[in-house]
């Protein structure tokens, strides 16, 4: 059975998630790239309680959680 599109979608952000992370970037600049430019200008204050920063750290666990072992669950249909 196949992923429905925003499974699918989702699964291709939390890759870009993983990448760039071991690539180096920092969560803002993850925010930056996947959600909104504007995270850029934010005060550090501002940053901390952002929305954007806290799904950006939600996909980050979840990404490094399929890349352990959580993909195995999605090959079986989970």
């Amino acid at each position: 059975m196949q992923a429905p599109p925003f499974r699918r979608l989702h699964l291709v952000t939390l890759l870009q998630v993983l990448d760039g992370h071991q690539a180096g970037a920092t969560q803002r600049e993850l925010a930056a790239s996947l959600i909104h430019r504007r995270v850029r200008r934010y005060s550090a204050a501002e940053w901390v309680e952002s929305k954007e920063r806290k799904r950006v750290r939600r996909w980050l666990a979840e990404a490094v959680e399929l890349r352990d072992g959580g993909y195995l669950r999605l090959l079986r249909g989970g």
